[in-house]
């Protein structure tokens, strides 16, 4: 059966990558995550 596997990529376009080949492989992408800021989090900082 499958595991748990951790994809690193470097810029928007790896991500997509990683994303297409994971899913074109029968995967499934439970999560992303990002060193910058969500728009919700940049927006509060705005608002501060």
């Amino acid at each position: 059966m499958g595991g748990v596997y951790l994809a690193e990529a470097g810029d928007i376009e790896g991500m997509h990558a990683v994303t297409a080949a994971v899913t074109a492989a029968g995967g499934r992408v439970e999560r992303v995550e990002s060193r910058y800021p969500s728009l919700e989090e940049m927006l509060v900082a705005v608002g501060r």
